[in-house]
């Protein structure tokens, strides 16, 4: 019990810890995410830090920010799909709409545990009435809810979590495309916004993630010719 007490002591002095007292938040007004990560360092590809627990709060902290640019702001996108005939090549740009970083709004982070072989924290950022009127205008019945599948390797540590984010949201609009259009666009361009909690688990050395957005279509540019 003791060593359990002086391990959570541990992990907190990592983190800037806030105490949550409301219940499960609204996503509308409030987000609360569940992230986790290794504790242990990825052999041969990443060094162990001397803390048990560092290699782990960095990726936490990495990733926060990431996933919130994508639920706060959201993500535009840019996709050329491959096409053999035409000699094009598959193509697919993703960029945060804004991000925290340039702001002064940080995430709190509560409630670390053990969960072997992870470390895991509950995650809460409070939208301002302008993010807040922000995700209203996404909830609209306009826009339509779009869900991806997405992988990334593990071995890459956060840069394979931000693979599995895109491949996710590629699908997602991959799919979208397919089922809207009776041709293969030239061009799509639009933007996305993560709405519900990341899904995500590892499986044969990859993150597996599942995620649903809202989807904005900016312009689809079709053939000329077929």
């Amino acid at each position: 019990m003791k060593k359990r007490v002086f391990l959570i002591f541990a992990i907190i002095s990592f983190f800037s810890i806030g105490t949550i007292f409301s219940q499960q938040p609204s996503f509308r007004n409030k987000i609360r995410i569940k992230l986790w990560a290794e504790l242990d360092a990825y052999p041969g590809v990443e060094e162990q830090k001397g803390d048990q627990f560092q290699n782990a709060v960095d990726r936490i902290k990495e990733s926060a920010p990431f996933i919130l640019d994508g639920m706060v702001y959201g993500w535009a996108f840019d996709y050329t799909p491959g096409d053999k005939a035409r000699e094009v090549n598959e193509y697919f740009e993703v960029q945060p709409i804004k991000s925290l970083a340039d702001t002064n709004e940080k995430p709190v982070f509560s409630s670390p545990q053990v969960e072997e072989p992870n470390l895991t924290v509950w995650v809460d950022f409070t939208r301002t009435a302008g993010q807040s009127a922000y995700f209203d205008h996404w909830a609209a019945l306009e826009h339509p809810k779009i869900k991806g599948y997405g992988s990334g390797e593990l071995k890459k540590g956060f840069d394979g979590i931000k693979d599995a984010y895109q491949n996710a949201i590629l699908d997602a609009v991959y799919h979208y495309a397919h089922s809207q259009l009776k041709n293969k666009p030239k061009e799509i361009t639009g933007r996305v916004l993560l709405f519900r909690e990341p899904r995500m688990y590892v499986a044969h050395g990859q993150y597996k993630l599942e995620l649903d957005f809202f989807l904005e279509v900016d312009r689809i540019v079709v053939y000329s010719k077929f």
